[in-house]
C-alpha cells in the first residue's frame, strides 16, 4: 500500500501503527466503507492478526473474549452510523469487568452531521459512563504534530485501557481509499516524506509515547532517567497539586540537579528562567504543561527527550505539542532511602538506555544511542545551569507603578499566606515578580475570568474556616473583578474573610499583545474598561477599602490587613501604558543578562544516605510510630523515645533527660532535631544547651517556657494528671484525646485507645519530670537554625510560636487548617513546610 497516496490512508496507518507499538495484537474488524482507512491499515499492519465480524455486536463480544484472555486491549473498527451501537452491550460489559476495548468508530466529517447526509449521526460519548475516556479525534490534515498527536493519542488510549474501554471517534472525508491525489490537493501529503518520524514512528519500534509508572509514588524511574543524563533539567508546571512534590524536589536539588519551576507551582526552583541559554539533553517535566509564554516557547522548540510526570487519570499525559517521549503515570514522587541508591550504584536501565536524540524529529537516521556517561562516583554531579533571580522579583528600584511591582509587594506577606491569583495577565505578572515558594492557586484549567472571586473566597473559607482573620490574598484585574463582584455578597453572607488587591489598570489591556490590536472594531470589543466605583461598592457589601499607587504602601496595607477579619478591598492604580512599557523595559532587561552560571559541584558519593538526616521525639503519650505520616515526604527519620514511653525508663529532673538525649546524639552526625509537643520542649532544651550536636531544631506545638508566676499551678495540673493516669491508663487517654488544647479531630490517630503502648507508671513519671512547671525558660537567641510550627486551629501555640521566633532569632509557620498536632492532622502541608527549611540549612 502506498501510505502517501492521501492524507486518510496516511492517518489510519499512523493510528493503527502507534497501536500496536503500544502493544495492540488483535483488531476486530466488521466491514464498512467510512472505516476503508483503518480496516486497510490493520489489515496491512505485520504485528496486527485482523479478525473479520460481520455482525458489530458479536464482534464486540469476540473483542472482550479475546481481551480477556491475553490480557491486552483488543480494537474494535466499525463504520459510522448505527454500527457503532451495535457495541454497547459488549462495552457495558467490559466497562464492568475492567477489560480493554478500544473502540475505533468511523464518522462523517463534521460538516455532514445534523446536515441530512447518510449514515451520520452524533457519535461522541455515544457510550456514555461506561468507557473510561472517548476522544473525538481531529479532522486528518498533512501536519507534523498532527501526526504526533494521532501517536501521541492511540499511546494515551492504550494507557487509560488498562481501566476499561476507550472510545476514539475518528472522521474521514473521501477519498478513503488509497487513491493518488495531487500533492497539492488538501487531502493531499504534500511535503511529508516517508522518513520523517511522524510517520515512520520512532526508531526501534518504541511507541512514540512509552507509558510507565504505577498508581503508586515511586520515584526510581524518574532517578534513573535523571542518572542516564548529561544535563537534566527538572521543570515543575504551575498546579495546584504541585506543592505534593516540595520535599521531593528539594531533594533533587540537595542531589544536585538542575530545577525550575513555575511560581505558581508553590515550587521552588534554582534555575530561574529558561531561554535559549538553557539547553538540557533531558526534561522531566512535573504536572500540568506550563502556562508561561516563554517556558510554552522554550520547551517547543527542545529537540531532547521529554518525560512527563504525571497522575493516572485522563488528564495526567499534559503535553500540547505532543512532543513527549515518556508519561510516566505516579500519584506522587516521595524521597526514599532506596532510591538514592540509584544515584549512588547507577547502573543504565532499558527504558532509559535508548532515546532520540535532537535530531530524530528529523530524520530516522541520526537517532542513536545514549552515551553511557561515568559512574556518578566517578564523575562529579553538578548543576550545570542556574540563574540570578533576585532582579526578576524585585522592584522596589523601578520609578512607575506598574502591575509587576502589586505582585512584588506580596513578598511582604507571611509566607504562610494563600495567595489566588487571577487569570490573565496577573498570573503571568506573578510568574516574573511574585513570590516563590508559596502556596499559589490560580483557576489556571481554562484560563478564563470565570468565577475568579468566588473561587478566591472558597480558597478562604477551607484556609481560616471561622473568618478570624483572612484565609487568602486575592490579586485580580479590574475585568476579572467587575466579572465576579457579586462573590463580595457570598463572601459576606458566608462569613468569610479575604483580601482582595485589585489592579485597576483600565482593562488591563492584555489584547495589547495580540495580532488583533489595531483591527477595526479593537477599541470597542477588546479594549473594554469597567469604570467601577471601587469605594462605593465596598461601601455597598460592608468590605474595607483603600487605594495604592505605590508599592511601599500596597506592602503596608497588606501587613496591616492580614490579620483583620471580613473583607478588604485594596485598589492598586496604575497607568496601563507606562505599566507596559515598563514591564516590556524589565523583561529585555533580564533577557539581556548573562547571568547563566555553572554552581558549585556536588560529589553524588558524597551525598548522604539522605539529603538531611532527621531525628525526631515525639510528644507526651505519643509514640516513634508517629513520625511515619511524615517520613514518605521527608525521607527517612530516626525516631527515638521519650523517657517513660514504650517501656522507656524515666528520668527524675529535666536536665537528665537532656543529658541523656545528648548522649543519644553524639553517635549520629549532627541530624536536624524534630520535636513535637513534650518532645518540641525537650528539642528545644537541647538545641540550647548543645547546639553543636545538632545542625537545625524544628519544633511543632512547643513553648519556651512558663513565666515563674505560673510554674505553681501547673505543676499540681500535672501531679493530678499523673495520679489520674497510674489509677486508670486507657481512661485518662480517652480524655487526654478530648482536651480542647490539643483540637483533636474524631478521625485523629491519638484518638484510637489501640495506640496506647506505655505504662501508667511511665507516663506518669514523664508528666512529673518534664511537664511544663520543670521546664526551664530558653529566652536566648539560639546558635542553630530554627523552625516553630503551629497548627492554625491551635491559637493559643501559634502566638507562641512567634513570640519564639522573634526571642529566640528563628522563623515561625502555621499549617492551615491542623490543630495542635500538625504533623499527624496534615502531614504533606507540615512536611511541606519543613522541607523549605531543610533546603536553606
Amino acid at each position: 500500500m502506498n501510505f502517501l497516496a492521501n492524507i486518510n490512508v496516511l492517518w489510519g496507518h499512523i493510528l493503527i501503527d502507534e497501536l500496536a507499538r503500544a502493544g495492540v495484537r488483535e483488531v476486530v474488524v466488521s466491514p464498512g466503507s467510512r472505516s476503508t482507512p483503518l480496516t486497510l491499515a490493520a489489515n496491512a499492519h505485520p504485528d496486527i492478526r485482523a479478525i473479520n465480524v460481520i455482525d458489530e455486536r458479536s464482534a464486540g463480544f469476540l473483542a472482550l473474549g479475546l481481551a480477556m484472555a491475553t490480557e491486552r486491549p483488543v480494537v474494535l473498527i466499525c463504520t459510522s452510523g448505527s454500527a457503532v451501537s451495535n457495541y454497547h452491550p459488549a462495552i457495558s460489559e467490559a466497562r464492568q469487568s475492567r477489560v480493554g476495548l478500544i473502540v475505533l468508530s468511523a464518522d462523517r466529517p463534521e460538516w455532514l452531521r445534523e446536515a441530512g447526509a447518510p449514515q451520520a449521526m452524533r457519535q461522541d460519548q455515544l457510550f456514555g459512563p461506561h468507557t473510561v475516556w472517548f476522544h473525538e479525534l481531529a479532522q486528518p490534515e498533512a501536519d507534523r504534530l498532527k501526526l504526533r498527536y494521532v501517536r501521541s493519542t492511540a499511546d494515551k488510549a492504550v494507557a487509560m485501557s488498562e481501566r476499561g474501554p476507550v472510545h476514539l471517534n475518528v472522521s474521514f472525508r473521501k477519498p478513503l481509499e488509497a487513491t493518488e491525489v495531487p500533492r497539492d490537493a488538501p487531502d493531499g501529503v504534500r511535503d511529508l516524506e516517508l522518513g520523517t518520524p511522524e510517520v515512520a514512528g520512532r526508531a526501534d519500534r518504541q511507541p512514540w509515547v512509552r507509558v510507565l509508572g504505577s498508581a503508586q509514588s515511586d520515584s526510581a524511574p524518574v532517578l534513573r532517567a535523571l542518572a542516564n543524563a548529561e544535563r537534566p533539567l527538572v521543570t515543575v508546571g504551575a498546579d495546584w497539586k504541585a506543592r505534593r512534590w516540595r520535599p521531593f524536589v528539594a531533594w533533587l536539588k540537595q542531589l544536585g540537579y538542575a530545577v525550575w519551576a513555575e511560581a505558581q507551582s508553590g515550587v521552588v526552583g534554582n534555575v530561574a528562567r529558561l531561554d535559549a541559554s538553557v539547553q538540557p539533553d533531558l526534561v522531566v517535566h512535573l504536572g500540568r504543561a506550563p502556562i508561561d509564554w516563554p517556558a510554552q516557547r522554550w520547551m517547543n522548540s527542545l529537540e531532547c527527550e521529554l518525560i512527563f510526570v504525571g497522575p493516572d487519570d485522563s488528564h495526567g499525559l499534559e503535553n500540547p505539542e505532543h512532543l513527549a517521549s515518556t508519561w510516566l503515570r505516579l500519584r506522587g514522587l516521595r524521597p526514599r532511602r532506596k532510591d538514592l541508591e540509584i544515584i549512588q550504584n547507577f547502573q543504565p536501565q532499558e527504558e532509559f538506555s535508548k532515546n532520540p536524540k535532537p535530531k530524530a524529529l528529523e530524520s530516522n537516521k541520526d537517532t542513536k544511542e545514549i552515551p553511557q556517561f561515568p559512574h556518578p562516583n566517578e564523575q562529579q554531579r553538578k548543576i550545570w545551569i542556574s540563574n540570578e533571580t533576585n532582579h526578576l522579583t524585585q522592584t522596589e528600584g523601578v520609578p512607575t507603578f506598574f502591575d509587576g511591582a502589586i505582585h512584588s509587594a506580596l513578598h511582604a506577606l507571611d509566607p504562610s499566606t494563600a495567595i489566588f491569583v487571577s487569570s490573565s495577565m496577573p498570573f503571568r505578572d506573578f510568574e516574573n515578580f511574585g513570590p516563590k515558594g508559596r502556596d499559589v492557586f490560580v483557576n489556571r484549567g481554562l484560563n478564563g475570568i470565570d468565577g475568579v472571586l468566588s473561587s478566591a473566597f472558597g480558597v478562604a473559607a477551607a484556609r481560616v474556616p471561622d473568618g478570624s482573620r483572612p484565609g487568602v490574598v486575592a490579586v485580580v484585574g479590574d475585568v476579572a473583578f467587575s466579572h465576579d463582584a457579586s462573590a463580595l455578597l457570598t463572601a459576606r453572607r458566608a462569613g468569610i474573610s479575604a483580601i482582595v488587591v485589585v489592579i485597576n489598570n483600565g482593562g488591563g489591556r492584555i489584547f495589547e499583545f495580540l495580532p488583533v490590536k489595531g483591527q477595526a472594531g479593537f477599541q470597542e470589543h477588546f479594549n473594554t474598561e469597567p469604570s467601577i466605583d471601587l469605594q462605593a461598592l465596598a461601601l455597598a457589601y460592608g468590605a474595607g477599602y483603600a487605594r495604592v499607587t505605590a508599592q511601599k504602601p500596597l506592602e503596608n496595607e497588606l501587613q496591616k490587613r492580614q490579620d483583620q477579619p471580613g473583607i478588604h478591598l485594596i485598589e492598586a492604580v496604575v497607568d496601563w501604558e507606562s505599566s507596559i512599557a515598563t514591564r516590556r523595559s524589565i523583561l529585555e532587561a533580564r533577557a539581556g543578562l548573562s547571568s547563566v552560571r555553572v554552581a558549585t559541584p556536588v560529589h553524588a558519593g558524597s551525598v548522604r544516605v539522605a539529603p538531611w538526616a532527621i531525628t525526631a521525639l515525639h510528644g507526651f503519650s505519643g509514640t516513634r510510630a508517629d513520625w511515619r505520616v511524615i517520613e514518605p515526604y521527608l525521607g527517612p527519620i530516626e525516631a527515638l523515645n521519650l523517657p517513660g514511653h514504650e517501656g522507656k525508663s524515666g528520668v527524675e529532673t529535666w536536665d537528665q533527660a537532656i543529658e541523656d538525649l545528648a548522649q543519644e546524639l553524639r553517635s549520629q552526625d549532627r541530624p536536624v532535631l524534630i520535636g513535637y509537643s513534650m518532645g518540641g520542649r525537650l528539642a528545644l532544651g537541647l538545641a540550647s544547651t548543645y547546639p553543636e550536636l545538632i545542625s537545625g531544631l524544628v519544633t511543632i506545638g512547643a513553648r519556651a517556657g512558663l513565666p515563674e508566676s505560673e510554674r505553681g499551678a501547673r505543676a499540681q495540673e500535672d501531679e493530678a494528671r499523673a495520679t489520674a493516669v497510674e489509677r486508670d491508663l486507657h481512661g485518662f487517654m480517652r480524655e487526654w484525646a478530648r482536651l480542647p488544647l490539643l483540637n483533636l479531630r474524631p478521625a485523629h490517630p491519638a484518638r484510637a485507645p489501640g495506640r496506647v503502648a506505655h505504662s501508667g507508671e511511665g507516663l506518669a513519671s514523664a508528666l512529673r519530670a518534664l511537664g511544663p512547671a520543670r521546664q526551664p525558660l530558653y529566652d536566648v537567641k539560639l546558635k542553630v537554625p530554627a523552625l516553630f510550627v503551629a497548627g492554625e486551629l491551635d491559637k493559643v501555640y501559634c502566638e507562641a510560636a512567634r513570640e519564639m521566633a522573634e526571642t529566640l532569632g528563628a522563623k515561625a509557620a502555621v499549617v492551615a487548617n491542623a490543630g495542635h498536632a500538625a504533623h499527624l492532622d496534615e502531614p504533606e502541608a507540615t512536611a511541606a513546610i519543613i522541607s523549605e527549611f531543610l533546603e536553606q540549612l
